[in-house]
């Protein structure tokens, strides 16, 4: 009777060992799956700030400026974790013209910061865009 209470404990500790096991990694895998979209999200605002300021009518500095200030966390431009690369069009501020399209396009190469993903690839490279018109004439120099 000993016996039998002995292997059953033992059977329920291999069996909690194995579930504790996939439930975290299924956890895991929902952080950093959240962490990727939560970054895609930022992504696209900072796009969509960016091309707001270009039909503003700001000089190209101030575009990047204020769309860095929303891609980080804290609002500083130089906490943006991982390396990016942004392309403005039209890239001349003089182009910009009422009524013109400014493109704002951001590639972002974003560390994920869960451990597990890790052994997949250790960082995501992400995309974001957003067109918008002039409205305003840019400001004469």
């Amino acid at each position: 009777m000993k016996r039998q209470r002995r292997r059953a404990r033992g059977q329920g500790l291999v069996e909690t060992a194995v579930v504790i096991t996939f439930m975290v990694l299924l956890l895991l895998g929902i952080i950093g799956f959240g962490s990727v979209m939560a970054a895609t999200v930022r992504l696209e605002a900072a796009a969509r700030e960016g091309a707001r300021q270009g039909a503003m009518g700001q000089s190209n500095a101030t575009i990047q400026t204020m769309a860095l200030q929303t891609l980080s966390q804290t609002g500083n431009a130089a906490d943006v974790p991982g390396t990016y690369w942004m392309a403005i069009t039209p890239t001349a501020q003089s182009s910009r013209t009422f009524n013109t399209q400014v493109k704002v396009e951001i590639w972002w190469n974003y560390p994920v910061p869960v451990p597990v993903f890790n052994f997949f690839s250790s960082s995501r490279l992400l995309y974001a865009y957003n067109v918008q018109s002039v409205t305003t004439n840019p400001p004469s120099s």
